[in-house]
């Protein structure tokens, strides 16, 4: 391998990781939000209170935080599943727009409900998700 490439190499490898990095505290805050003393009738009233500020106009990315806190308590309670901080990382990539590759098959279909749920409630630019 010549000079260049491994050159180019590093930049993209440290990119990578600067990225991962900001995946790795999205998470963490997605964790921090703690829903589980809240009541059902509560997380309805937050589901629509997200909803509207999409549809009013505040960006997707101001949401996502809470948006994802949200579908996580949902899932916990209701699919009795927890998501793993890798899979919440995946959802947020998925976000972003880029292409992610999971390893394992267990699971996966969990993460894209995220990434359905942001661009979904972009009615602004009537997009719609399809996994």
């Amino acid at each position: 391998m010549n000079l260049a490439v491994k050159l180019m190499q590093k930049f993209k490898d440290r990119d990578t990781q600067n990225k991962l990095k900001g995946y790795r505290d999205k998470a963490e805050l997605i964790r921090k939000r703690n829903l589980e003393a809240w009541d059902d009738q509560r997380l309805k009233a937050e589901s629509l209170r997200l909803k509207k500020e999409a549809e009013s106009g505040t960006p997707l990315d101001e949401l996502l935080v809470d948006a994802y806190a949200l579908v996580c308590e949902a899932a916990k309670r209701k699919l009795g599943l927890q998501p793993y901080d890798v899979q919440i990382m995946a959802a947020i990539a998925l976000h972003e727009r880029f292409v992610i590759e999971q390893q394992y098959r267990r699971r996966k279909n969990a993460l894209c409900c995220y990434a359905c749920l942001s661009k979904c409630a972009d009615r602004r630019r009537r997009s719609c998700a399809h996994f």
